[in-house]
């Protein structure tokens, strides 16, 4: 709830510098690249919590991981393979083996 109001804050603040005409031209477009990553990011997000289920957390999470990362311009396929495989095991092994909590599988496990 915390993180939902300072967000709220946030965007508040952004709407109101625009408004009131403090922001550039030229950093308006900066922030409609930001914006058209944004929607991507979300179109991404809605996309893992409709596959998540039948391909499970250790499938999809890569996956997830690595189209945020291409998705922000990350370049380097090495930087994007070890993210991905060490967050997905760090996620993992915190909230399946210590948090005990259930994550999806896949049918196949």
């Amino acid at each position: 709830m915390c993180l939902f109001l300072l967000s709220s804050l946030l965007l508040a603040q952004g709407i109101r510098k625009q408004v009131t005409g403090r922001v550039e031209k030229r950093k308006m477009q900066v922030d409609r690249a930001y914006l058209f990553r944004f929607i991507l990011f979300a179109a991404v997000a809605f996309l893992y919590t409709r596959i998540i289920r039948y391909t499970g957390y250790i499938v999809a999470t890569p996956l997830f991981i690595v189209g945020i990362m291409l998705i922000f311009a990350e370049k380097k396929w090495y930087r994007i393979v070890l993210v991905s495989t060490i967050t997905t095991a760090i996620l993992y092994s915190v909230f399946r083996m210590i948090f005990r909590v259930p994550l999806p599988r896949l049918s196949l496990w």
